[in-house]
């Protein structure tokens, strides 16, 4: 596969989901993942603000990305984040993965977690160049392979290059 140019800061929004943007969500989500989200839950995560951090990517108007993640007390969980095939590794995933992490030291949270397939090597690589660290492992953790997963965790503290504040 072929890698684009990464994306230049005004070539890519990130925003906050909104209903509208549901539909191509979920298109996205059945493309990319062999057990996805429904509509439904999706809809659920959207209702449950301000306890879910929910973001799209874009870029020329088009969604070609989203995070959702979940606010327990002091820890963020994220829970989905994906990104269109085509434009992965053109800091897509990381622009997502910023803002959430912004959002979380902005409301004094500091740590984040997540679960990742085992053998998905190119995200726990991703997620290590982020500063998660591997803590464990559950097993059988995905019901569609019985596919181990990898807890990964972060503490997050405020580099100076995070969001820029214009």
């Amino acid at each position: 596969m072929s890698v684009g140019k990464v994306l230049e800061p005004g070539d890519l929004v990130i925003e906050d989901m909104e209903k509208e943007d549901i539909d191509a969500v979920v298109s996205l989500e059945r493309l990319i993942f062999p057990t996805p989200w429904s509509k439904d839950i999706f809809l659920h995560e959207l209702m449950s603000r301000p306890k879910a951090v929910l973001l799209v990517a874009r870029t020329g108007g088009r969604l070609c990305g989203y995070l959702v993640a979940r606010v327990f007390i002091d820890t963020v969980h994220i829970t989905n984040i994906a990104v269109e095939p085509q434009m992965r590794r053109r800091g897509v995933g990381t622009a997502l993965m910023r803002e959430c992490i912004f959002r979380c030291l902005s409301r004094g949270i500091r740590f984040l977690r997540l679960e990742v397939r085992e053998n998905n090597f190119p995200a726990r690589r991703f997620y290590e160049k982020l500063g998660f660290r591997e803590l464990g492992l559950k097993l059988g953790y995905y019901s569609d392979t019985g596919e181990h997963a990898v807890i990964m965790a972060s503490e997050i503290s405020p580099p100076d290059d995070l969001h820029d504040s214009s």
